[in-house]
């Protein structure tokens, strides 16, 4: 799992360039054991075909390499709707927050949370939602809590594998 995990994320760095700009207007924020983290660059992907799925990356504004992934993976990419997706274990729908620029202390949460596409605007490629979730170190056990989480006109890119 952490390999289709990590392909995706892969996918979607090699996919953005500098074109892919975010509008102004967008944001991203989630607070994690109580302090907000804030996004200070939000890359975004729906990839249709051998992998139907939506990821947004998020890294921190603060520097420190913090980040936050969230991941929808669908039957089809044309179930890309509004709606709320539930992390339930099965799906490979995932929330992933990774607290350093060291892989080894990254969190994950498959089984309590969920991700809600609040707002989708598949023409103009932008979508919008709330999430929440308990991530857990799969290594040591320990927890972190995902709340509040938003993501406000993130613009994102369409692909086909």
């Amino acid at each position: 799992m952490k390999k289709v995990l990590g392909l995706i994320v892969v996918m979607l760095c090699m996919a953005c360039s500098k074109d892919d700009k975010v509008e102004d207007s967008n944001s991203f924020k989630v607070d994690i054991d109580g302090v907000t983290f804030t996004s200070k660059q939000t890359i975004a992907q729906l990839v249709g075909g051998l992998t139907d799925a939506f990821s947004i990356v998020a890294t921190s504004a603060s520097g420190s390499g913090e980040t936050v992934t969230l991941n929808i993976n669908f039957a089809s990419a044309t179930d890309f709707t509004e709606g709320t997706f539930s992390l339930t274990g099965t799906n490979l729908s995932s929330i992933i927050y990774t607290s350093s620029s060291s892989a080894t202390s990254s969190f994950i949460d498959t089984n309590t949370g969920q991700i809600v596409i609040t707002s989708l605007d598949a023409t103009g490629l932008v979508a919008s939602g709330t999430f929440k979730g308990t991530a857990v170190d799969l290594q040591t056990g320990n927890t972190v809590e995902l709340t509040n989480g938003t993501f406000t006109n993130i613009k994102y890119i369409k692909t086909t594998l």
